[in-house]
């Protein structure tokens, strides 16, 4: 694309890469702005996202403008799979009456808002692994996933095929990393959609009223009118 330059993802580029979440991730995220979420609440909890990504320095990818503005990212990890243990993990049934208040209030951060959004998509992305095994037609073994963790485009860049240009070159690299299936937690209808459009299938779904904390939903009003977060992910071997 003209003009933009794209590159690997690393910690010498980790501050900017915060505020990028800060400012535009955060802001655009339909479950994040449902809750409201302030800088200061997610502030630790992208710090952990960011750097569990571009640590491998290898994975993620980068976007710049002709100015060297951030205008894109995408945020990947290589998650190693012990094949004949996860593969073959029991799949939890899903409980659509579950309340998750004790898991939010004992989660890892200060900020309830961050433990609220790591809890949600803890529970979309439970039993990965033996799920994939289990829904797939040639029950292929898993022992690479390339997991995406943050798709985004500045919104200067909307609808100029910007993030279709970031999964494509996500593809290549999880092919150079020799993975066998990409897989993602989307939770934004735009993220299903482009996730639809390249052939991933949704293997778990949890709708967001079934998200309950002290028996109240939590992510209500959401700005894209989404229904339910999902787990989807595409074979590539």
């Amino acid at each position: 694309m003209n003009g933009l330059r794209f590159l690997t993802g690393t910690s010498e580029m980790g501050d900017q890469v915060h505020e990028f979440l800060l400012d535009h991730f955060r802001v655009m995220e339909p479950i994040t702005t449902s809750i409201k979420a302030s800088r200061d609440d997610v502030f630790e909890f992208f710090i952990d996202l960011r750097d569990g990504a571009l640590k491998n320095e290898k994975h993620s990818i980068v976007v710049y403008d002709e100015n060297d503005e951030l205008v894109g990212i995408s945020l990947n990890y290589v998650k190693e799979i012990d094949e004949n243990k996860e593969n073959f993990e029991e799949i939890e049934p899903f409980n659509p009456h579950k309340d998750y208040q004790d898991e939010i209030q004992t989660g890892a951060y200060e900020s309830k808002n961050a433990n609220r959004l790591v809890t949600f998509v803890e529970n979309v992305e439970n039993n990965l692994v033996p799920l994939l095994t289990k829904l797939d037609h040639r029950h292929r073994r898993v022992e690479r996933i390339f997991k995406i963790d943050v798709i985004c485009v500045h919104p200067s860049m909307k609808g100029k095929g910007l993030a279709k240009e970031l999964m494509k070159r996500i593809f290549e690299k999880a092919v150079e990393a020799d993975c066998d299936v990409v897989a993602a937690c989307a939770t934004a209808q735009a993220s299903q959609a482009i996730f639809r459009k390249f052939g991933f299938a949704t293997i778990r779904e949890v709708p967001f009223w079934c998200f309950r904390e002290n028996h109240l939903p939590i992510y209500r009003d959401l700005s894209d009118k989404g229904l339910s977060g999902k787990l989807m992910a595409k074979w590539i071997k």
